[in-house]
């Protein structure tokens, strides 16, 4: 019996000098691409068996302790991998979720017409679409690229040259593949695309704000159009056009006047403001009769954002305004670009806007809070002034003309001219640094940030 703590001993021992080779396999698994790989498993296996033989050679005569050896390998093996795949999971899950804060996929609508699907992550083209016929999109107006009500589909309006019928592009929010989803009519220089909440109709508004033209989901039946009859004395050069949640009323921003209208050439008086029309019917009827004939029914300049009960919306200074439906000033938000703002992006989730000042005024970047009330449905807040948030910089390298947020809380993304094509800009969103410079063969004419 005096064999018996020998055995156990000797048994003992090589269990511990296995638990020893666990030191092996984690090193093993942070090699590992991905941790049930076939040849990490092969690896596995054929380390198991070297240790079993080299067990037995040096083991040689000791029953006991070869039993112990294969115990070990057949019963401790498959638990210490276990606990060493289940710490390269968490692992890699940890990393891949720090990834996802910055990784995105830029959609880029270019001047030339061409559609870049862009790594946030490393500046790097995912895919290309090229339209088959000549394509000039304005660098003026917008959107041009909107998400679908689904939120699956992203539709990418692409103008071709002179007023031909414009394209709208498809592409699927899962795989990022392009697909040819419609015509627009000829005739019609198109400056903007929307969609609603109520039906899988896609909205286009003309760059000169004389009409809107609804495109069905399926892309096949016959477009219904609507007439502005807008005074035509005026320059009513469209900055922006949005279809309503409900699909009752189209929006127009003006930034007319521009001593020529830089689509059509003509000459004619400067015009501003926002504009509805409601289109439940078959006649687009606008808000009202202006203050000033040259002036929408709203005040604002440049860019705005629908909100539950108004707008956000620029007016050509630092100063961005939250307003009711009948134009009266509920909140105001500095900027702090001193300049002719007309742009800025709003995050809903985070309750944040974000300004980017042009690269002929020093450029500069800031965060301002919003409301929360603002970006959400309810009741018209109370009126307040705003306060900036704490992100603002005064770098001139971080400048442009157009500045798109997405899901990530990391970065925002900016549009600018580049010395022989266009710029995007990947800015840091809690310092307002540059993080990369994407330089593209076209000017830019729309971002969007899919997660």
């Amino acid at each position: 019996m005096r064999c018996v703590p020998e055995r156990a001993a000797t048994a003992t021992a090589v269990v511990l000098l296995f638990l020893l080779q666990c030191d092996q396999l984690r090193n093993l698994m942070a090699s590992a691409r991905e941790p049930n790989d076939e040849d990490v498993c092969a690896r596995m296996r054929q380390r198991a068996k070297r240790w079993m033989f080299d067990g037995f050679r040096m083991l040689s005569g000791n029953g006991h302790a070869k039993l112990a050896l294969v115990f070990a390998t057949v019963v401790l093996l498959p638990e210490c991998v276990r606990a060493q795949t289940k710490k390269a999971v968490e692992d890699k899950a940890s990393n891949s979720a720090a990834q996802r804060q910055e990784a995105g996929t830029i959609v880029t609508l270019l001047r030339n017409g061409h559609i870049l699907l862009i790594n946030a992550l490393d500046g790097k083209a995912l895919s290309e679409y090229t339209s088959q016929t000549s394509a000039v999109t304005p660098a003026f107006g917008g959107p041009f690229i909107t998400l679908g009500r689904t939120g699956t589909t992203l539709f990418v309006l692409v103008q071709h040259g002179g007023n031909e019928s414009a394209e709208v592009v498809a592409i699927d929010v899962a795989s990022l593949t392009f697909r040819k989803f419609a015509r627009a009519p000829g005739g019609v220089q198109y400056g903007s695309i929307s969609v609603g909440a109520r039906t899988d109709r896609i909205f286009l508004g003309s760059a000169t704000s004389d009409r809107i033209v609804a495109i069905n989901g399926n892309g096949e039946k016959t477009p219904q159009v609507w007439e502005t009859h807008l005074d035509r004395s005026f320059d009513w050069l469209a900055y922006r056009g949005v279809v309503s949640a409900d699909e009752q009323r189209f929006y127009f921003s003006y930034h007319g006047g521009l001593s020529r209208n830089v689509l059509t050439g003509e000459e004619g008086a400067p015009t501003g403001g926002v504009d509805w029309f409601d289109i439940h019917g078959d006649v687009a009827k606008r808000c009202g009769e202006p203050t000033r004939a040259r002036n929408g029914c709203l005040g604002g300049h440049g860019r705005f954002e629908l909100l539950a009960t108004g707008l956000l919306v620029a007016t050509g200074s630092k100063m961005v305004l939250d307003i009711d439906m009948d134009g009266r000033s509920r909140r105001s938000y500095d900027t702090m670009r001193e300049e002719h703002l007309m742009d800025f992006a709003t995050d809903a989730e985070r309750h944040l806007l974000f300004a980017v000042g042009t690269c002929i005024n020093g450029g500069g970047f800031t965060a301002t809070a919003l409301a929360r009330d603002d970006m959400r449905t309810g009741a018209a807040p109370a009126a307040r002034t705003g306060k900036p948030g704490s992100v603002s910089s005064s770098d001139a390298e971080v400048c442009g003309d157009r500045i798109v947020a997405g899901k990530s809380k990391e970065w925002v993304a900016v549009a600018r001219a580049g010395q022989s094509g266009g710029e995007i800009l990947v800015v840091d969103a809690r310092t307002g640094s540059r993080r990369r410079t994407i330089a593209t063969s076209s000017g830019v004419a729309d971002l969007y940030v899919l997660p």
